[in-house]
């Protein structure tokens, strides 16, 4: 199925809404749509179609999303909601392809 611009902007709308209720209520966000989200983020940012997406799915703590953004630890549990992590008893987890999208938009930006 391809989705135009409006329509891949309307589910980015949506789906950020969703994550960001089930975070902040501490429901956490199924894997499923937490890669869903990342796939429909970097469509609507970079234009490329879905298969262009890392396929690397692995989830990382915040010391290696820390070293991939080259920033420090505190600062990545700080941003944690914007990259989709997740509380794992007292450690923060990230998807690797999340983290990735998230260095690329900002080396874009």
């Amino acid at each position: 199925m391809n989705l135009g611009d409006i329509e891949v902007r309307a589910a980015l709308y949506a789906l950020d809404a969703l994550v960001r209720n089930r975070n902040l209520c501490g429901a956490g966000v199924p894997e499923a749509v937490r890669r869903l989200h990342a796939r429909i983020r970097h469509v609507a940012e970079f234009g490329e179609p879905e298969d262009a997406l890392p396929a690397d799915d692995t989830e990382i703590r915040s010391a290696q999303a820390a070293e991939i953004l080259g920033y420090t630890e505190r600062y990545v549990r700080m941003i944690a909601r914007n990259l989709d992590g997740r509380r794992v008893g007292r450690l923060w987890v990230f998807s690797r392809a999340t983290v990735l999208a998230y260095a690329a938009a900002r080396d874009v930006a």
